[in-house]
This record gives C-alpha cells, structure tokens and sequence, in this order.
C-alpha cells in the first residue's frame, strides 16, 4: 500500500501532521536523524505503531541515506518539515543563533 513520507517526524509540527495523516487513513514513513528517536515518538504514541513506520535518516542530503525508505516503500506523498532558525534581533551580524534557542519567529 502506498504510504506518505514525512521529514521531521520527531517535531512538534510532524506529531500533529503524522496525527492528521494516520487519522484520515494514511500509512505514514516517518524519518528522524537519530535511533533515540523512534522509542520516544513510539513511547508517546503507541497508538501510530499500525500505521507508521519509522526510518533514521542521518544526512538528508546524501543520496544513499533515503535507499533503505524507498527500497522498502512505494510512497505516493512526500511532505517536508523545514527547519530554520531566525537571528536574535539584539545579534550584531545576522549569523544564526547556533548556540542557544533562537528568541523570536516568523508571525
């Protein structure tokens, strides 16, 4: 059965898009960066382990990093979750806030 990959299943964004997805009938592939990942997210809701299986992605740029989800899947939808801080508005220079929470965000 087709499935619907989604980026970024680990965040609070993709735990309310994988929610919709499996709620109006989806199988969901969901793909985290690191192994931790897939027991907390099956630890929180142990009511997706029918209806989402979870793949690590370490580099999402690396071509060889998505054969493990496309071998094993026909995924027939694909939704991204792109990640991206803001400069802190006191910051001089418009260098990202690498080393601590970004304080404000796109309204």
């Amino acid at each position: 059965m087709p499935a619907t990959l989604l980026t970024g299943a680990n965040s609070f964004v993709g735990a309310h898009v994988i929610n919709s997805l499996i709620a109006a009938g989806h199988t969901v592939v969901g793909t985290v960066r690191r192994e931790n990942l897939i027991d907390q997210i099956y630890a929180l809701h142990p009511e997706w382990k029918e209806k989402l299986e979870l793949i690590v992605v370490k580099d999402y740029a690396e071509e060889s990093s998505w054969d493990e989800v496309f071998t094993k899947h026909v995924v027939d939808h694909v939704c991204l979750l792109i990640h991206f801080s803001l400069p802190d508005e006191t910051d001089d220079d418009a260098e990202c806030c690498a080393d601590r929470p970004c304080r404000r965000a796109l309204a």
